[in-house]
C-alpha cells in the first residue's frame, strides 16, 4: 500500500512540478524580465529550484524505468530541461545584477 502512495505522490508532484515548468519557461521565453515583473511566476521558480535540489533525481529514476503512466507529461523530467531553464534564468540574473 505505501509503494501505492508513493507512486500517487509522485505522479501528482510531476503533474504541478510540469505546470510551474511550463509557466516559467514560457513567461521566460515571451519577455526574459518576466520575474522583474511577476511575484507568482517567482514563487514557481523557487519551488522549481526546491524540486530540482530535492526529489528531481528521484523522479527522473522513475521515469527512466517508465513508472509514470502514458498520459503524464513530464518535459520537467528531461535531463537538460529543468536545468537549462534554471541556468538560463541565473544568467540573466547575473548579468543584471541580482541575485535569485
Amino acid at each position: 500500500m505505501k509503494k501505492y502512495f508513493e507512486r500517487k505522490s509522485a505522479i501528482l508532484r510531476v503533474f504541478m512540478m510540469e505546470k510551474h515548468f511550463d509557466a516559467v519557461k514560457n513567461a521566460m521565453t515571451k519577455d526574459p524580465q518576466a520575474l522583474k515583473k511577476d511575484a507568482h511566476l517567482c514563487k514557481r521558480l523557487e519551488i522549481l529550484k526546491k524540486y530540482y535540489d530535492g526529489v528531481w533525481i528521484r523522479d527522473y529514476e522513475r521515469d527512466e524505468r517508465e513508472e509514470f503512466p502514458g498520459w503524464l507529461k513530464r518535459g520537467v523530467l528531461s535531463q537538460d530541461g529543468l536545468y537549462d531553464l534554471l541556468c538560463s534564468i541565473s544568467s540573466l540574473q547575473n548579468a543584471d545584477g541580482e541575485e535569485k
